[in-house]
């Protein structure tokens, strides 16, 4: 059951805080720590009810894990997000790892590649974690090193060397923590890989209505004016083709304007109008106030 809003009861016995850490480990604790910005809960995040359902039956067993071992069973503690850029996979993450009141802490793979550090990041993140309990351990972009040998890609020996390790400490992880990698390619990954993770998630583009995709975005104080024109409404809604993250944006400059404009109502009309720049919309003839439009809106 939830202590507040969204947040679920887990008992951490044995879990140790940053200030407990050897200075070396507070060191590595401070290069891949990701802590939230702001309270951010899975209710807030728009995910597909298939996708909904797998995330509450991986908090269910965890937070029944102990009922689940007495039975020589383990519960899910891997979790692979895959899917295109911008659809909701790292904001997922964070906000499992806020309701769990867990550790959060990121590797990305692409960069820890560029400096020739890949697979001592690994070894860093998993020692970190086994240390701490109870983190979310979370890589960015893992196709960079956990794809198919059959690709026809350069396979270097620190590629080579990170994957290794991270098949090596992905088998050995503590018990207490939870992995999740994501990926843009899917395709790419290693069979062997992919057979590491419990449950994998596919993440899409939104499906909903625009309106309940903004307002998932548009928090307290602020609220909605529904002040737009029904007929830019219908035209942008057609061409809708933009990521939860770009629509996210979108919703942010719309809080500001208001802010900036001395008030929490967010103006409907405005947000379509950033629509319209983001899908290159334009309007070739005018719309009158009645929403009757006396031609059409074309794309650039």
């Amino acid at each position: 059951m939830a202590a507040d809003k969204g947040r679920y009861i887990i008992d951490k016995p044995g879990r140790k805080f940053p200030d407990e850490l050897s200075a070396d480990m507070r060191e590595v604790y401070n290069q891949l720590i990701m802590p939230p910005k702001g309270v951010i809960h899975l209710d807030d995040v728009i995910l597909s009810d298939e996708n909904r359902r797998k995330l509450q039956q991986f908090v269910t067993e965890l937070q029944h894990a102990d009922q689940l071992r007495r039975h020589g069973l383990e519960p899910m503690s891997r979790i692979l997000f895959y899917g295109a850029s911008g659809t909701g996979k790292t904001l997922s993450a964070k906000a499992l790892a806020y309701d769990l009141d867990y550790t959060m802490l990121m590797v990305d793979i692409s960069q820890a590649l560029a400096q020739g550090k890949a697979s001592e990041s690994i070894a860093k993140v998993f020692k970190l974690a086994t240390e701490l309990k109870y983190c979310l351990i979370f890589f960015d972009e893992v196709d960079a090193i956990a794809w198919n040998r059959d690709a026809t890609v350069a396979d270097t020996g620190d590629i080579r060397r990170a994957t290794n390790s991270l098949f090596q400490y992905m088998d050995q992880m503590d018990d207490t923590n939870l992995f999740i990698a994501c990926t843009n390619m899917l395709p790419r990954l290693d069979a062997a890989f992919e057979r590491r993770f419990d449950l994998k998630l596919e993440f899409n583009r939104p499906e909903m209505h625009i309106r309940e995709a903004v307002s998932r975005f548009i928090r307290p104080p602020f609220k909605l004016r529904d002040d737009a024109n029904p007929v830019t409404e219908s035209i942008v809604q057609k061409r809708m083709k933009l990521s939860y993250y770009e629509i996210e944006g979108i919703a942010k400059r719309a809080m500001k304007r208001a802010v900036l404009s001395g008030t929490t109502e967010v103006s409907l009309a405005g947000i379509y109008e950033d629509f319209k720049l983001a899908l290159r919309i334009k309007d070739r003839f005018n719309i009158d106030d009645t929403g009757d439009p006396s031609g059409t809106m074309l794309r650039r």
